[in-house]
């Protein structure tokens, strides 16, 4: 795996972090949400 943990940045402040596992699978904020559904 390249990494095993990730932060989710909005305007310098962390919006989420964790398991990249659990962030990408299941995000607790709508601003991560948002940019998973992003195209």
């Amino acid at each position: 795996a390249l990494c095993h943990q990730v932060v989710v940045l909005r305007q310098g402040e962390v919006v989420e972090q964790g398991e990249c596992q659990r962030v990408f699978t299941a995000p607790t904020q709508d601003y991560t949400r948002q940019l998973l559904s992003a195209d």
